[in-house]
């Protein structure tokens, strides 16, 4: 997971033919499968910004579902609130369907007349009700929040992380697989220095720390969160092997 700026509502969202939508939507309580057509122009900026990744376990996707971090079964005035508004895998999607947990009584109604008001409510919505589930948008994340074994298993010290990571069963066994393939190349370089000399060692460590780096700083690669985190993990083998 990675936070994301999204910048200004896209026009698609607000403009005459969604206003039109989104009275029937109102009118109606409820979301009908043609009230998401719309969503094909925004998920391909969905998949831009996040460069062609799901928003939770960073697998690269070649077919991007529109994910409602609020379910819009039970929030049908936020179906096109551009906060409300992910790009997810489909074992990701299946996996949370309309799950949703809070701290506090959900809301249940709301005043919006029109689409414009209905944009920018997830800072509000979140103080009120307390999400059980991480929002990679708006939730904090530094390079520190998760920590990773070497077997591909992910933790975080913070609750609502932990949360997140079981209720999506982020250590499903694909992702596992993924994630401890990192790990074995690191491994793999590591263990090819062992005869060198000391002074080609030195170069090859800062050759592999350097490609970490920019591997890691790469956005458009997958598992960000893990290349991060092996930037310190390799930084923290060599303090060790002295």
């Amino acid at each position: 997971m990675r936070n994301i700026v999204k910048g200004e509502v896209p026009q698609e969202l607000i403009d005459e033919k969604s206003q039109i939508q989104f009275a029937k939507v109102l009118s109606q309580k409820k979301i009908q499968p043609q009230d998401c057509n719309i969503y094909r122009t925004v998920k391909d900026k969905l998949t831009e910004l996040y460069k062609t990744k799901c928003c939770y376990c960073e697998t690269k996707i070649s077919g991007t579902e529109i994910e409602h971090f609020r379910p819009k079964n039970d929030y049908y005035w936020l179906v096109y609130s551009w906060d409300n508004l992910l790009p997810i895998c489909s074992h990701c999607n299946k996996i949370k369907g309309k799950k949703f947990q809070t701290n506090k009584p959900k809301i249940n109604s709301h005043n919006i007349v029109n689409v414009i008001q209905a944009q920018n409510l997830k800072q509000e919505y979140d103080i009120i009700e307390e999400p059980l589930l991480i929002n990679p948008e708006t939730d904090v994340i530094t390079d520190e929040t998760f920590v990773f074994e070497e077997n591909g298993l992910m933790k975080s010290k913070a609750e609502r992380f932990d949360f997140t990571i079981a209720q999506l069963k982020l250590n499903r066994p694909e992702l596992l697989k993924h994630r401890k393939k990192l790990f074995d190349d690191l491994r793999e370089k590591e263990d090819g220095l062992i005869w060198e000399e000391e002074d080609f060692v030195i170069t090859k460590c800062k050759d592999i720390m350097k490609q970490l780096v920019k591997e890691a700083y790469n956005e458009t690669n997958d598992y960000i969160s893990l290349r991060k985190f092996l930037i310190s993990f390799y930084r923290n083998c060599l303090q060790e092997q002295g």
